[in-house]
């Protein structure tokens, strides 16, 4: 071969590497026919004719003036009559036309190699010229489009079609990610996978083959040949070269595999081990496209006839290298697989896709049991099938964090749109990301028939707080022998096991069921209503794997669906209702996850509604919500519960801003939800007094609060909260005999509570009103304190505004911060003009302050009760708190000291 100083093929070397090539490209096309079926051979042969031609009997047909002609295609009256007898007997060939619109038709993929199996699809590239106008590029991909659907329902062939243009594929020009095209992902990587496996069906051939892989300067080199071999160059179509891969294209390309993987893992897997090879040699890389050219510039024609041979062998030696037999393995799975041999059955012909499998098989040393058991891998079980998925997810994974690794140290994630990286990562994150109560999917290429004839659905209570509740089985098994079985599953819930065998086709019509149980509430009547529920509620299929479901990966993940089951009622608590101490969440989300959360205890209702209104709170799309009893005894729980969750979410979704609140009792406990941006909190208090300091935290702002008012004492709150109005201090006084409940509203969104021994209602106001004198002034100004009344009246609370009156009191008593000592405070008490010191009394100074009241006091006012009226602070507090923090901190103080002295008064007159 001779070749200049600049590594160009001249003169009758260029002529006898395109021999070669030509050559080359015809045994690659002999072997590709060789795969299909007789029709789909025909189909092949006429492929280029129909593109060649617009004729209203052909298939495809669009009109007349749709883009067609192939440069240098000239059926011969061979074929023409081959159409005639197979297609149309009208068929005439088209008269020639000066400007053909197609450069060149290819195919490219597995077609032609060891891995191209039966139910493998066909890629096609349909090279136009660049001058074919917007109407024109969609006439085309109509046509395309049809062929594809008429390949699909004639011949069952699964066609791809893509339309190219060689000028601005060289630019880097691509169009947006679609189910089957990668998009901007990758260009390199995909140019790279074109020459190693693409075949000429008509139109030009690819002028990368002809360029010498030694050449330095390949523009130069093309011009060059352009410019010396005129008639040759005429043939051929130059779509760029496979120079260095930019770091990012590996990434995205990765990804782009990565979500493909979702539907075919095994295929995938081989391509993303040859992008993490090629990442991982990047700067001394040689792509496998290059290797081919070289063989064909040497002549060794045989050793590159197939793509994914090469392919594995790159790979093997790239995994022995690196010491990952496991991987390796699962290598060697994956092509057996995608090749869909079964040669454990003998037989006497075989063909040459057979003949080089078992070849390569006698060198990997599998034994007839092996082979026997990947061959009935259509009949695996289910534990089988998760053992493989398995194994596929940890290689994926590992591919996932060697990508963001490879991306974040050459910065390499640019090169893909920040639109599609958002729609892939999202797919695989839905079909990949194990999260808590997500039901798995056992996805991918492997489809045996999972389902099971009997399935037998065991309860065996909770010995141990971290074992499981129920199993599912296959079979029909007691509940006393149940542990003799392997079970399919384990797990916390009924509704969770039944979700799982349907997401993984373990159920069909045909599919019994048992139910092993000794709880009272448990019959195999409750399974079918069960399974029938969730049927109709769960995903057919995976979003993520299904092409056609882009566009849900568009937009953030939401809810789209929730049905509880409630269940296991029970009597309990002092408002002598069932308390539901079980609850089964089942939410299905835009992404089609899955989820199943247990509720169980005394808090399964709380924990329940706060789940659900948790994962819609932001949201403004309609929620498909469901709700059914797990038997008959819990229709009426089931129904409250609906009810309960509706008040909440209607509170919540309706104007809610950050900061809102609002108050669920269930048995002796309060539940106080809090929203907190596009979340919501959930705290629980056993007491009113709990809630009420709950209630006394600052939300820096007016919030709402709303209150489910079964209990009396929440129904009063409920009225009271209606009051909350920004900038505003505002009391409410309720009566109870001789006591008094006193709530302040702080106009931030606290409530505080303050419940008190009363009297003489108007001197405890007086007090009180002294008491709130020195926090109105600083944080209100001249702002005005509003006072209301608040009663009971034919059932219902009512409000009243009023104005206390100033009563005078013959005791006015306050106290002097001097600070903390230890556990305690320290301070100073003055009553009326005596000040009684801490340094003097210590700890005893609230004794000491009650035996000098009892002195003041006459004989018949002994047991009236003492009230504080201000509190000052020796040093400036740190900062300047909110209004909320501060007066929670005072009206505490002013509790424990009123507690303090009132507690010694009632001991000194005993």
């Amino acid at each position: 071969m001779h070749i200049t100083a600049l590594g160009r093929i001249v003169g009758a070397d260029a002529k006898a590497v395109f021999r070669r090539l030509q050559q080359f490209n015809q045994q690659r096309l002999e072997r590709a026919r060789s795969l299909l079926g007789p029709r789909q051979q025909l189909f092949l042969d006429f492929l280029p004719l129909l593109l060649h031609s617009n004729h209203p009997s052909l298939p495809g047909y669009q009109s007349l003036n749709c883009p067609a002609g192939i440069v240098h295609f000239k059926p011969g009256k061979e074929m023409v009559e081959r159409v005639k007898r197979h297609l149309s007997p009208s068929f005439r060939l088209p008269g020639s036309t000066s400007q053909p619109a197609l450069e060149a038709i290819y195919l490219m993929g597995s077609l032609g190699s060891i891995a191209h199996a039966p139910s493998s699809d066909i890629d096609v590239w349909v090279c136009h010229r660049p001058e074919l106008n917007s109407k024109e590029r969609l006439d085309l991909r109509a046509k395309c489009d049809a062929l594809s659907a008429y390949v699909a329902s004639a011949l069952g062939l699964e066609m791809h079609i893509f339309l190219m243009c060689a000028e601005e594929f060289r630019a880097g020009e691509r169009k947006a990610l679609t189910g089957e095209d990668c998009g901007s992902t990758q260009h390199f990587l995909l140019l790279d996978e074109f020459y190693r496996s693409a075949i000429r069906l008509a139109g030009k051939y690819p002028l990368w083959w002809l360029i010498d892989p030694d050449a330095h300067d390949y523009g130069e080199a093309v011009s060059h040949l352009q410019h010396r071999q005129k008639r040759l160059a005429d043939q051929l179509l130059d779509l760029g070269n496979v120079h260095a891969i930019p770091e990012g294209e590996y990434v995205g390309a990765g990804i782009w595999q990565l979500f493909k993987a979702i539907r075919a893992p095994h295929k995938s897997l081989i391509k993303l081990l040859l992008i993490e090879a090629y990442a991982r040699q990047h700067d001394r890389l040689r792509p496998l496209s290059e290797d081919i050219r070289r063989g064909i510039h040497s002549g060794a024609l045989q050793q590159c006839l197939d793509p994914y041979l090469l392919i594995y062998q790159r790979l093997e030696s790239y995994l022995t290298e690196r010491h990952e037999p496991e991987r390796l393995d699962l290598l060697r799975r994956a092509l057996y697989f995608k090749t869909e041999l079964r040669l454990s059955q003998q037989r006497d012909e075989l063909s040459w896709r057979e003949q080089e499998m078992r070849h390569l098989i006698k060198q990997w040393g599998w034994g007839r049991e092996q082979l026997q058991n990947l061959d009935l891998r259509d009949t695996w079980p289910i534990h089988r099938v998760r053992s493989e998925h398995q194994a596929l997810v940890r290689e994926l994974t590992g591919s996932y964090r060697f990508l963001q690794g490879f991306a974040a140290e050459y910065k390499a994630d640019q090169l893909i749109s920040s639109r599609e990286m958002s729609v892939l990562g999202r797919k695989l994150f839905a079909a990949f990301e194990r999260q808590p109560d997500k039901i798995d999917r056992v996805d991918g290429d492997l489809q045996p028939a999972l389902a099971e004839n009997t399935l037998s659905f065991c309860y065996f209570g909770k010995a141990d707080p971290d074992t499981p509740n129920w199993a599912v089985i296959e079979g029909r098994v007691s509940l006393s022998h149940w542990h003799q079985t392997k079970a399919l599953r384990e797990g916390e819930s009924l509704s969770a096991l039944i979700c799982w065998c349907l997401c993984n086709g373990l159920i069909n019509s045909d599919t019994r069921f048992h139910l092993a149980s000794d709880h009272p509430e448990h019959h195999r009547g409750k399974l079918e209503p069960l399974i029938s529920t969730l049927k109709a509620q769960l995903p057919d299929h995976n979003y993520a794997a299904e092409a056609e479901e882009h566009r849900r990966f568009e937009r953030a993940r939401r809810v789209e669906s929730i049905t509880c089951f409630v269940g296991n009622a029970s009597q309990q608590g002092h408002l002598d209702l069932p308390i539901v101490r079980h609850i089964d969440v089942v939410s299905v989300t835009s992404w089609g996850e899955v989820f199943c959360k247990a509720h169980t205890g005394d808090h399964a209702v709380a924990e329940a509604l706060h789940q659900i209104a948790d994962s819609v709170i932001s949201q403004t799309e309609e929620l498909k919500l469901n709700a059914r009893p797990f038997s008959t005894s819990a229709e009426y729980c089931t129904q409250r519960f609906v009810s309960d969750l509706s008040a909440l979410l209607e509170f919540f979704q309706r104007d809610s801003g950050d900061g809102d609140r609002y108050i669920y009792e269930s048995g002796r406990t309060y539940y106080h939800f809090q929203r907190k941006a596009e979340s919501l909190q959930l705290s629980r208090s056993g007491s009113f007094t709990e809630l009420a300091l709950l209630l006394g935290k600052s939300t820096h702002k007016a919030s709402r609060i709303g209150v489910c008012n079964r209990n009396p004492r929440l129904s009063a709150l409920c009225q009271v909260a209606s009051l909350q109005k920004a900038g505003e201090l505002q009391v409410v006084f309720q009566r109870r005999e001789e006591a008094a409940d006193i709530y302040l509203l702080d106009g931030h969104g606290a409530i505080h509570y303050q419940p008190l021994l009363c009297h003489d209602r108007d001197i405890m106001l007086t007090h009180l009103t002294y008491f709130l004198r020195p926090i109105r002034q600083h944080y209100l100004g001249a702002a005005p304190v509003r006072w209301h009344n608040l009663s009971e009246q034919r059932g219902k609370w009512q409000l009243e505004p009023f104005k206390p009156e100033n009563k005078s009191d013959r005791l006015r008593i306050s106290v002097k911060m001097l600070g903390y000592q230890g556990e305690g405070q320290r301070f100073d008490v003055q009553i009326n003009q005596k000040t009684l010191h801490f340094a003097q009394y210590g700890e005893d100074i609230l004794k000491h302050a009650a035996r000098y009241i009892r002195e003041l006091l006459p004989h018949d006012d002994a047991l009236r009760f003492c009230y504080l009226s201000r509190i000052e602070h020796s040093s400036p507090l740190n900062g300047t708190p909110a209004i909320s923090e501060h007066l929670a901190n005072e009206l505490r103080l002013k509790a424990q000291i009123e507690e303090g002295i009132n507690s010694a008064l009632l001991v000194g007159v005993d």
